[in-house]
């Protein structure tokens, strides 16, 4: 099998898979995942134009929760969870779907957070996100979305970087709750690693990169940018759809305060490096990362991920021989 692919920073295809939806930018969604540039990626596509709608702003969601102004709506939240899901804009019927699920006490407790976050321009097909025209939304199961015949893109980050910031920045609880629940970061690892650890998010504890993956085992989201070099990315995309990369000013991180970008590797022992590296061993194989970063012998920046293949139901990964023409094979038997 050939690995020259391996060797290019945008895939070959990219700029003729871009062709096909370039007369309508309101058809470029993403499916982001937990802690991997959501904020930044959303400013990013509104400054530079691709998105009308800032994502950043009240008002693109829908209601948030505040019980003062929803006469209609009988919940009743703790003050933790009142606050964080105003400063989240979690919607109403999220908190509610929670509670009906289990996963949230209605009146204390923390809240458990989404699987992925899927944000598009408001102009944009949206019965993909829900049936009240909002611009965005976290999203449990992500094989209802892949419905239609759009460009989808997804984040990747380094698993082991990624890890880390979970613990610190929050998720699957909130900030204050995961570290409450995980009193450190070793337990953090050592109970994400543990078969027999219940882990909230299930499909996650299986496969870290699982939302961007149907349920017919396709990967749905074929155009994915490393993390590491976002605004490459960003810029690459915005000028294939005529548009100028503007940078976002700095936006919250899940950096703490004062680190370097490589603080995150002091959180390793090196009993927790051997516990990623054999947890997560597909997800650095098919992404090319170790713990260094990105494998040496792969230069890629974007990645066209049509040829890796993962079951969410058996939890299985398959890595097929890479082919430029199985990208736009993705897109048969989609309407428009």
């Amino acid at each position: 099998m050939s690995l020259d692919y391996l060797n290019l920073e945008i895939p070959e295809n990219f700029n003729e898979y871009c062709l096909i939806f370039k007369n309508n930018h309101s058809k470029i969604y993403a499916n982001l995942m937990p802690k991997c540039g959501t904020m930044y990626v959303r400013q990013a596509m509104y400054n530079s134009g691709i998105w009308k709608t800032n994502h950043l702003q009240p008002g693109t969601d829908s209601f948030l929760v505040r019980k003062n102004n929803h006469p209609g709506v009988s919940i009743l939240l703790s003050q933790e969870q009142e606050d964080f899901a105003n400063k989240s804009e979690m919607r109403v019927d999220q908190i509610k779907g929670l509670i009906d699920k289990g996963h949230l006490c209605p009146t204390e407790g923390p809240i458990l957070r989404g699987d992925h976050y899927i944000c598009s321009d408001l102009n944009g097909p949206s019965s993909v996100i829900s049936d009240s025209g909002v611009a965005r939304a976290w999203n449990r199961d992500q094989t209802k979305i892949f419905k239609k015949r759009l460009f989808w893109f997804s984040v990747l980050r380094n698993p082991f970087n990624l890890l880390v910031t979970y613990f610190t920045f929050g998720w699957p609880w909130n900030r204050n709750s995961n570290q409450k629940i995980f009193s450190s970061f070793d337990y953090f690892i050592e109970s994400y690693c543990d078969l027999d650890y219940k882990w909230p998010v299930a499909n996650n504890k299986n496969f870290l990169f699982f939302p961007i993956f149907d349920n017919k085992d396709n990967c749905r989201c074929p155009i994915l940018f490393r993390l590491e070099f976002i605004d490459f990315c960003l810029e690459a995309l915005s000028l294939q759809f005529g548009y100028k990369f503007i940078k976002p000013e700095l936006t919250k991180s899940s950096r703490p305060p004062g680190s370097s970008i490589d603080k995150w590797k002091s959180y390793y022992s090196e009993k927790l490096f051997d516990l990623v590296s054999k947890k997560c061993k597909r997800e650095l194989l098919a992404f090319g990362y170790d713990f260094d970063g990105i494998k040496k012998n792969d230069k890629r920046k974007i990645i066209d991920s049509s040829n890796i293949k993962y079951s969410i139901k058996e939890d299985k990964l398959s890595i097929l021989p890479y082919r430029r023409e199985l990208i736009f094979k993705s897109l048969e038997g989609f309407h428009e």
